[in-house]
């Protein structure tokens, strides 16, 4: 059997709404609120294996410490990719670890990558028994028969970038959202309220940065350790430890402002200003990490983190 085209279809085909899952990414100041996450299960992942090439795959896996090196092989094509340890006994994190391998290894051939799609959604939390107290509604293209329309071209291709937006950030004229308010239960993407999307984001960045003056001119060593303190500030204030902070913060500054602009040495003297002005509230002469700042960051990071762990590959 070869891994020809309606093969690699079939595998992309979302699965049925009942099996997607949701966990907590990030939370809001009290914990009432948390970004959800779609994930499925690795026996799902099996099981849309079997179904789809029968007995033409095959799995291997390659400790490296607690992570694991996956190698999926399907139809006689491998494509590998690194699982990660969950949980706290050793045991535990290996098993979570050759999990997470298989269900990564199969996203390099389409299955479940349609979740990175999706659009994080704010939900109601329950601290007390840590779960999520609401199940984020799945759009039509992520369904079966919402793939099976597109696929028969019903429809247009889904689109990957919104619309342009008529949001603004703190700063610009014409704000027009309201700073305090939590999020609610439904995701907010468009107009004035906030967080944004990262895509939508990006923009507004961009558009700040011209702001402050296009250009290469650099910063002084001030305006970098400011802007560093300020851009860790939003994963320190959320528990995070520095060393933690110090990559996320990397993440974060190659999704506003693009590849090869991890390093704070990088950045210009206007997207320092930018990325401040953004993150930071002034308070009694002392900034302080924005509250729709720390989770437009999660999510940033968590875009930027799915695109470098799951480069999508094309095959036949």
């Amino acid at each position: 059997m070869d891994l020809t085209k309606e093969i690699l279809n079939q595998l992309r085909a979302p699965f049925p709404v009942e099996d997607v899952h949701w966990k907590p990414q990030t939370f809001n100041g009290d914990k009432t609120q948390a970004l959800a996450v779609a994930y499925i299960d690795a026996r799902d992942v099996m099981a849309r294996l079997d179904k789809t090439v029968f007995g033409n795959w095959e799995f291997r896996l390659t400790p490296d410490g607690l992570n694991m090196i996956g190698a999926l092989t399907v139809c006689g094509v491998t494509r590998s990719d690194v699982g990660s340890p969950g949980g706290s006994v050793e045991g535990i994190m290996r098993k979570a670890s050759a999990s997470d391998a298989l269900k990564r290894s199969a996203v390099m051939f389409g299955i479940g990558r349609y979740l990175y799609r999706l659009d994080a959604t704010w939900c109601s939390y329950e601290e007390n028994r840590r779960r999520l107290t609401q199940t984020p509604t799945m759009p039509r293209w992520a369904t079966p028969d919402g793939y099976a329309a597109e696929m028969a071209g019903r429809r247009p291709p889904i689109p990957t970038e919104p619309p342009e937006s008529d949001a603004h950030l703190p700063g610009d004229s014409d704000d027009g959202y309201d700073r305090q308010s939590e999020p609610d239960s439904k995701p907010r993407t468009r107009g004035n309220t906030r967080p944004f999307p990262p895509n939508v984001l990006r923009v507004l960045v961009a558009q700040k940065v011209a702001k402050f003056g296009a250009g290469a001119t650099m910063p002084t060593r001030g305006t970098v350790g400011a802007c560093v303190g300020a851009l860790d500030n939003l994963f320190t204030s959320q528990g995070q430890s520095k060393e933690s902070a110090t990559q996320m913060r990397h993440a974060l500054a190659v999704g506003l402002l693009g590849e090869g602009k991890a390093a704070s040495k990088t950045w210009t003297d206007a997207e320092c200003k930018a990325l401040l002005a953004w993150s930071q509230d002034e308070v009694d002469n002392a900034w302080l990490p924005n509250d729709d700042a720390i989770k437009e960051a999660a999510l940033v990071v968590q875009a930027v983190e799915n695109v470098a762990g799951q480069q999508p590959l094309e095959g036949v």
